[in-house]
């Protein structure tokens, strides 16, 4: 084989993923709001709709979005992020 030809254990890292050491530092950042989406949730169905407040919905889906970016590894195609080289 020569040094040009590619077999099929090569593998090219994935494009736009994020690193796993920066996925789990937004991960422990991020650990807080599964109580506030905790509560958000148990006053959803079980309390007062009206208790979580603003604060507490937006609160909510940082959260959401922080652990969409943790389980899926990049960001979401809409962000459009681009890196000054």
């Amino acid at each position: 084989m020569t040094e040009n030809s590619s077999t099929s254990n090569d593998h090219k890292p994935a494009v736009g993923k994020i690193p796993a050491n920066v996925r789990v530092m937004i991960a422990l950042v991020a650990s807080p709001t599964l109580l506030v989406i905790a509560f958000s949730i148990y006053c959803l169905w079980i309390g007062n709709w009206q208790e979580p407040g603003v604060s507490g919905v937006i609160f909510s889906a940082l959260g959401i979005f922080a652990y969409y970016v943790v389980i899926v590894g990049r960001l979401p195609k809409w962000f459009h992020f681009k890196r000054q080289k």
